[in-house]
Parts: structure tokens; sequence; C-alpha cells
């Protein structure tokens, strides 16, 4: 997969031009929260009904991207999440072999980062009338990387349980 990458960027660069060559870092904020369910063993968790840790967070997204030439781009991308609370427990769940009785106190955290790289190669261009007004079909090849670290403790009983995952 690495020799695809840089035979693709040895090959993007071949006719590039430094003066003509645009790039872009582009920075601006997401605000996430979690939402759905977390399960392992037993049911699933709803993060809106069991445990509530669906604060929003403003994230901060980074986007670098480069056109080496007029039909080639590049583009990475970089966002950190993490989210934490405690309360009281709803429900009668299990979750990594650890009890959540309806009542229990709880506290969690999750963390998310992740990095993407991605290539897009402008085939074709039906349609044109300016640099602002284009239309244009491009394969894009990527790849995303993202880090989840989650943490749920029934405090009660003093039991924790840590995940640390990574997906590509």
């Amino acid at each position: 997969m690495i020799d695809i990458l840089l035979l693709t960027i040895c090959l993007g660069l071949q006719n590039a031009q430094t003066e003509e060559t645009p790039a872009l870092l582009r920075s601006g904020a997401w605000l996430a929260r979690l939402g759905g369910t977390i399960q392992d063993g037993g049911g699933k968790i709803d993060f809106e009904d069991s445990i509530s840790l669906l604060r929003k967070e403003k994230v901060p997204l980074l986007e670098f991207s480069l056109q080496p030439t007029s039909t080639l781009t590049m583009s990475l991308s970089f966002f950190d999440f993490s989210t934490s609370g405690n309360g009281t427990f709803v429900g009668n769940d299990v979750y990594g072999g650890v009890t959540f009785a309806n009542g229990n106190a709880w506290s969690g955290s999750t963390d998310i980062q992740s990095v993407g790289i991605e290539t897009s190669w402008s085939a074709w261009q039906p349609y044109k009338t300016s640099d602002s007004a284009t239309l244009s079909f491009a394969p894009v090849v990527g790849l995303r990387w993202f880090g989840v670290k989650t943490n749920l403790t029934n405090v009660t009983n003093a039991v924790s349980v840590d995940h640390q995952n990574s997906w590509i």
C-alpha cells in the first residue's frame, strides 16, 4: 500500500510547477458529540439514555491540501475529540464483564483521533465555465486511521473497563 502511495506521489510530482502549485491549510471547528450505543458482552448501552456522555465538544479540525499538477490533488486531515462525564446509570446491563445496575454511579470517557490522507485525479471535466464553476469526475484513493480509547467505570462497585482500538 505504501508503494502505491509513493508511486502516486512521484508520478504526480513529475510535472510540478512551483509557481502554480496551490497549497491550502485550512482549520475549523467541529461540534462533535457521541451518539448511539456501545456493546462489549451484555446488551447495548445507550449514550443518550443509559449514560449521558453526549455533551457537545468544540474540536479543532485541520486540513492540508496540495495540488502539484492541474489534475492531481493530495489532502491530509486530522482531528482529536475527547469527552468525559459521570452520573447515575439508567437500566441494567453488562459492559466488558462489569455489571451496571439501575442507579449505580458511573464515570466514563472517550478519546477519538483520526488522520486521513487521500489523492484524487481529475480524470474528466465535461463542464467548465470558469475556475469557480466546474464539474469534474475524479477517482479518489485514500486511507483514514481512527484511534478510539474508551473507559467506563462503575463507581459504585469500583470496577472499570478500558478499551483501546484502532481502525484503518
